[in-house]
């Protein structure tokens, strides 16, 4: 997973990339990854599914090379 996750960070703006980071890697709650990056709760909670929705793409487009 890897892999995807620097490809994806290709494909977003860096807050999208941040505000996962902050939910997904660190495990900060979405309350605070907003308040710390500056965008609304509903902007972190679309960030995460729009970052994870690409990896599950880019992974198994990589299996289906493998």
């Amino acid at each position: 997973a890897h892999l995807a996750d620097e490809l994806s960070r290709l494909e977003f703006e860096p807050d999208t990339c941040r505000a996962f980071e902050l939910v997904v890697r660190d495990g900060r709650s979405p309350d605070e990854a907003a308040e710390s990056l500056g965008l609304s709760i509903k902007s972190v909670y679309n960030a995460k599914h729009r970052v994870l929705k690409r990896i599950r793409e880019l992974s198994a487009e990589f299996e289906s090379q493998v």
